[in-house]
């Protein structure tokens, strides 16, 4: 498709878009790790640039991460931070793109009612944001994996900077890490209940750089779809969920919020 084309299509979409949050009453959006990539943070499943599909990250997206592997728990640490602390130092300088100051100004304009994200990067408030619900945690808070003690990630990884080697906790020597939920892990039961609750208010979800393929940010817009809500997808690759969807858009999430923006205008 043409450049001049593409435009004119997503304008098209953007307006129908538009068109969908004015006549909504509960509009919620679900957000993943696509809303970030323009500030610098890289997601998850990109074919060349997604985290898990580098090398030495594969081991830490199996499913059980640190309960399943060949490797043992002080590796499995070490792997860890290796991978984290690079990612950690991204999230710490990242700053809110576009996309996260529309939605914060969408919220003060009464447009959208919540977030719900997959993010633990919390650029939604620093964006300006209050009702966001963080479903993976997030990356700037650290706990010890054995006694639950508390940290500053920032501290953490002073720490692991100075020492090069995963950080253990000043009470019982326990392994620190980010209190973010991994894979095979669950989501703590009372975040669920907060999504639910807007989850079941919505009649409208917009979701915003989610693959659709993590439980449960993958079956929050299908409760939307079978209440009689309506989907809208805005994603760089197709998801399982595009066919029952108002209006989908496989594009720069950035790109396509500044469209929206100006046919609220």
């Amino acid at each position: 498709m043409k450049d001049s084309e593409t435009k004119k299509s997503i304008k098209q979409d953007a307006a129908r878009i538009a068109a969908l949050l004015t006549d909504s009453d509960y509009p919620i959006c679900i957000t993943g790790a696509g809303v970030s990539t323009d500030s610098g943070i890289p997601d998850f499943r990109s074919p060349e640039t997604g985290l898990w599909n580098q090398e030495e990250a594969k081991e830490l997206s199996k499913p059980g991460a640190f309960r399943i592997s060949e490797l043992t728990l002080d590796e499995k640490m070490e792997l860890f931070w290796r991978v984290g602390y690079k990612l950690g130092k991204k999230i710490m300088k990242a700053k809110p793109n576009k996309a996260h100051k529309i939605l914060a100004d969408w919220e003060k304009d009464g447009i959208m009612k919540s977030i719900i994200t997959q993010n633990v990067d919390r650029l939604h408030q620093k964006a300006g944001s209050q009702n966001v619900i963080e479903i993976h945690g997030n990356a700037f808070e650290a706990k010890c994996m054995f006694c639950g003690g508390s940290y500053r990630l920032k501290d953490v990884m002073r720490r692991y900077k100075r020492k090069k080697r995963a950080p253990w906790c000043d009470v019982c020597a326990g392994f620190i890490r980010p209190n973010v939920v991994m894979f095979g892990e669950s989501t703590p039961s009372e975040t669920i209940q907060e999504a639910l609750v807007e989850i079941k208010q919505a009649d409208l979800a917009l979701v915003l750089g989610s693959s659709l393929i993590v439980y449960p940010a993958n079956y929050l817009p299908v409760i939307v779809r079978k209440r009689g809500g309506k989907l809208v997808i805005i994603n760089d690759q197709s998801t399982d969920l595009d066919k029952v969807s108002e209006v989908v858009v496989n594009a720069s999430i950035t790109r396509v919020m500044k469209e929206i923006n100006k046919a609220l205008n």
